[in-house]
């Protein structure tokens, strides 16, 4: 059993890491506790997520979804229940083990096909699907640039025409920040130049300028683009996403509002968007 979190003081019990490939059952476990019980997850992010895909799951009374990277599975669960059907891939068996898991106890097995996948080289047909969901920078964790490039372009190619995709990827120069405040100075400058962070031996992340991710998605077909920053000035609390004692309803106007500022775009720890297929 995962225990329960009550404040940051207690974050060596939390598990988190980039290198989700290497995910033993524990940690998967741990992670989707995190993702699902945390107050930051379930009343901040998940509501900024939330304000963007409901209208689209609205448009139609069900869809073919993609799940690309989903993890332990919330939100094919949130799709699900919706009356949608879904397919869940993800790279790391222990995650799709507890996807599993979840989705029996949810009773949607008529609802949610589990596969293990790579977004950067997927298996299904053109246009599969009405509308593809990667959240939590699956994108941005493909690799070096290119890789990243590319599971946008296999992501495109599996949306139906008029379909709609909602991504999530990193933002570079908020790395950056990060980093340059840590005194990780050469760090810091290779990524501004580069866009991509080492993370392993043999692992890296691409981290997004906000201009350089509506240029590939331009390039690669996409339409009716919007960028959106998306944890602004909450993350500029230490461990805000471990704390339950912090003013969330607030923070989630604020971020909200951020939003429509655009000068504020960079600010956000990660860009989420949605695009369409013409």
């Amino acid at each position: 059993m995962v225990n329960e979190i009550k404040s940051s003081k207690l974050s060596n019990q939390y598990f988190w890491k980039e290198n989700f490939e290497t995910f033993e059952n524990e940690e998967a476990l741990k992670y989707h506790y995190g993702v699902t019980q945390y107050p930051f997850n379930f009343s901040l992010y998940d509501k900024l997520v939330e304000k963007i895909i409901d209208p689209i799951l609205s448009e139609k009374k069900q869809l073919q979804i993609l799940d690309a990277g989903g993890g332990t599975g919330k939100w094919s669960v949130y799709f699900a229940k919706k009356g949608h059907q879904v397919t869940l891939i993800d790279v790391a068996e222990p995650m799709l083990k507890v996807a599993r898991e979840v989705v029996e106890k949810e009773k949607l097995l008529n609802k949610i096909v589990i596969e293990k996948g790579d977004i950067v080289h997927l298996s299904y047909k053109d246009q599969s699907y009405e509308f593809v969901f990667s959240d939590r920078n699956p994108i941005s964790h493909c690799g070096q640039k290119e890789n990243s490039y590319q599971s946008i372009r296999e992501l495109y190619r599996v949306l139906r025409k008029d379909g709609i995709i909602f991504g999530c990827v990193l933002n570079r120069m908020r790395k950056v920040a990060q980093l340059a405040m840590e005194l990780d100075l050469d760090r810091a400058l290779q990524l501004t130049k580069e866009g991509d962070l080492q993370r392993g031996q043999n692992d890296f992340s691409h981290y997004y300028l906000a201009d350089e991710l509506k240029a590939i998605l331009l390039d690669t077909g996409f339409t009716d683009i919007k960028i959106y920053p998306t944890t602004v000035f909450t993350e500029f609390i230490p461990n805000a996403w471990l704390l339950d004692e912090i003013p969330l309803e607030k923070l989630l106007k604020l971020e909200l509002l951020a939003r429509e500022r655009p000068d504020l775009i960079s600010y956000g720890v990660r860009f989420h968007f949605i695009a369409r297929k013409d």
